[in-house]
C-alpha cells in the first residue's frame, strides 16, 4: 500500500477519458433487492453480474453487453449491438445459458443494476423459466466487477483495435473475451 500511494504521488496512474455517456435507463416500478449482499461465494454457477457499456466508433456508438461469472471472473456472456434494446441482453443471457448448460441455471442470481434491459417482461420471463433469481443494486459500486469489466475490456483491449463496423466489432469481441478469459493474468 505504502508502494501503490508513493507512485500515485508521482503520477504513476492510468488516466482515464471522463465518461458522459449514460447507460442506465433506471426503472423504479419493479425494484428487486440485492440478494448479494455479504454473500461469500466458493463455486461457479451461483451469481452472475451484468451491464451494459458503450464503444464509439468510427462517429457511431455501439453497446457492449458483459455476463460474468461471479466466482470464476469469466465473462460467459456477451453481446454487441446498435442500441440499447433488450435483445442484446437477451443475446448474452441465451449464451451463459447455452455455456453454462440450463440444468445450471436453478438457483443462479443475476445481479444487474436497475436498468430497463432487466426490467423487460421478456427477459425476467426467461430468467423465471430457468429458475434464475433477479438481483438488482441500488449503487453502481454493487455491481462493481461488471463494471470493471466494461472500462478493461474497452480501455485495454478494444480501444486500440482497428474496428470500423458492428461486424467487426462482433469479431474482435470474440477474439477479446477469449484472450481475458484464457490469457490474462490472475
Amino acid at each position: 500500500d505504502k508502494t501503490e500511494a508513493l507512485l500515485m504521488r508521482a503520477g504513476f496512474r492510468v488516466i482515464y477519458p471522463p465518461n458522459y455517456i449514460k447507460t442506465t435507463h433506471s426503472v423504479r416500478y419493479r425494484q428487486f433487492g440485492n440478494l448479494i449482499e455479504g454473500m461469500v461465494l466458493s463455486s461457479i454457477n451461483k451469481v452472475v453480474q451484468t451491464d451494459i457499456t458503450y464503444l464509439w466508433v468510427k462517429d457511431k456508438f455501439y453497446y457492449l453487453v458483459f455476463i460474468i461469472d461471479v466466482y470464476s471472473r469469466f465473462i460467459i456472456g456477451y453481446h454487441a449491438s446498435r442500441g440499447l434494446e433488450a435483445e442484446a441482453n437477451m443475446q448474452a443471457l441465451k449464451m451463459i445459458i447455452q455455456v453454462r448448460g440450463k440444468e445450471n441455471m436453478k438457483g443462479l442470481i443475476h445481479h444487474s443494476d436497475r436498468g430497463s434491459q432487466y426490467n423487460c417482461k421478456k427477459y425476467l420471463a426467461v430468467l423465471k423459466e430457468h429458475g434464475i433469481k433477479v438481483s438488482m443494486c441500488n449503487e453502481a459500486w454493487e455491481n462493481a466487477y461488471t463494471e470493471r469489466i466494461n472500462r478493461t475490456i474497452k480501455h485495454e483491449y478494444l480501444r486500440h483495435k482497428e474496428i470500423d463496423s458492428l461486424q467487426s466489432l462482433r469479431k474482435e469481441l470474440g477474439r477479446t473475451i477469449k484472450l481475458y478469459n484464457h490469457d490474462r493474468p490472475n
